[in-house]
């Protein structure tokens, strides 16, 4: 895993390396073991690297891994919560991979200076991708770029995106539809899962007492699916 110059990511980390523009400092917010930070300051292509974590047992964890390949000296670690400690205009791009979506909306909505159109978001929901999506959308962030990788058996989207100041309206099937043009070639993998998830949900709550309008939500939800895999398919 340390070779300087080997495969140090992992996939969904590879991925969110992909979106994140040159020449401009990154935070990697929710940090964990460091990975990307330590990828980016291999990379040599954006000034600073910083490196937050919330909980000082993992940002002990990337500090030694960065020192391990000589590199803790390019990277500045951050014991914060979201991007407290972080500087406006101290990070051109900010990552947060690996975290729920509605914590991911959170930590940005916390943030008045990420509403910059120099400002690039790389983003990795672990769940809740509507509740993000409609957040971002609605705050004025534009989709710029989307992903698919697989990790550890399971297919994770991470997408960029960029403010605008005007809400743009774009949703989940604008965002499969991106995956599509960008031909993504794990997208027919990640639909069926969402939607075998959702059959297995959708079949708990159909024998349960609560069935009504959950129920139907979940029924037109798979309909959407369905539909998202016969267009995207073609």
């Amino acid at each position: 895993m340390w070779r300087l110059y080997g495969k140090i990511l992992p996939p969904r980390l590879e991925a969110a390396a992909e979106l994140i523009p040159g020449g401009c400092g990154v935070a990697d917010v929710g940090t964990d073991h460091g990975l990307l930070p330590v990828w980016l300051a291999l990379r040599g292509e954006n000034t600073p690297v910083i490196a937050s974590d919330l909980r000082p047992g993992p940002l002990s964890r990337a500090v030694e891994n960065a020192n391990r390949c000589g590199l803790g000296d390019k990277i500045r670690f951050l014991c914060a919560d979201g991007l407290s400690g972080i500087t406006p205009g101290e990070a051109g791009c900010v990552v947060c991979c690996g975290m729920g979506g509605e914590t991911i909306r959170d930590i940005i909505l916390a943030a008045s200076w990420l509403k910059s159109p120099d400002t690039t978001l790389v983003l990795q929901p672990q769940s809740k991708l509507r509740e993000l999506i409609k957040a971002l959308s609605r705050e004025g962030w534009s989709l710029l770029g989307a992903r698919l990788s697989k990790d550890a058996g399971r297919v994770y989207p991470v997408f960029s995106v960029r403010w605008t100041g005007e809400e743009t309206g774009w949703d989940e099937d604008t965002l499969v539809k991106r995956m599509s043009e960008e031909k993504q070639t794990m997208l027919p993998e990640w639909l069926e899962e969402q939607v075998r998830r959702l059959e297995k949900a959708l079949k708990g709550a159909e024998t349960g007492k609560t069935a009504g309008e959950e129920t139907e939500q979940m029924r037109q939800e798979l309909q959407r699916l369905r539909r998202l895999m016969e267009e995207t398919g073609k």
